[in-house]
């Protein structure tokens, strides 16, 4: 509040003066429900999508069609540990650039939580061993240590698409609603993070 001072006829008058209030009330922000992406009929479809996708014989992963980054990443991570220092470096900036695509090209059938999470322990198991080439303090006992790390990541990875595939294919007909539930979480749980990081740019 300001105060001003009049001067008329040797009489002083004060006039006190309201600053406009430059404040504003923020608009509460109403959150729309994200819909389900899938119902019984896609989930349906997922299953039977999984069955012609996951191709599992004995307990044991033989392929996963339509998804051709997960081959070459299978063959990089296992052959890290024979390979010559030298060469070690060059490698990885190969599997990273084959893990970057691997990540992003999952089948949709797989994108549930269990297989969402031995993905993301599998880049931090890459992401730990990167940081240990670019130093010299590691030793090779520690590198090797952490190659072991990165190969049991994936073969954890392996046995949870497998794991998939036995719940949601070879026993679709009491698993039909977790599997729609895990999809449906899956794509919420993906469009809040997308919605999150939006918002975050916009704030910059």
């Amino acid at each position: 509040m300001k105060i001003f001072l009049f001067a008329s006829a040797g009489l002083l008058f004060f006039t006190a003066c309201k600053q406009p209030d430059n404040t504003t009330t923020a608009t509460p922000v109403v959150e729309e429900p994200v819909a389900p992406a899938h119902d019984k009929t896609t989930a349906w479809a997922q299953s039977e999508t999984m069955s012609k996708t996951v191709h599992v014989t004995d307990n044991e992963l033989v392929t996963i069609t339509n998804w051709t980054a997960y081959p070459a990443v299978a063959t990089q991570v296992n052959a890290l540990e024979k390979l010559p220092k030298s060469r070690r470096s060059e490698a990885t900036k190969a599997l990273r650039a084959n893990f970057n695509s691997f990540k992003n090209t999952i089948p949709t059938c797989l994108m549930i939580d269990n297989v969402q999470d031995a993905v993301e322990d599998l880049e931090k198991e890459l992401t730990t061993f990167e940081s240990q080439l670019s130093k010299k303090e590691p030793t090779e006992k520690e590198r090797i240590a952490q190659i072991k790390k990165l190969q049991q990541a994936f073969t954890y990875l392996k046995e949870k698409i497998i794991q998939a595939r036995f719940l949601y294919v070879d026993n679709a007909a009491t698993t039909a609603v977790e599997y729609l539930e895990e999809l449906n979480d899956y794509n919420i749980n993906k469009t809040t993070a997308h919605d999150l990081r939006a918002a975050a740019q916009k704030d910059k």
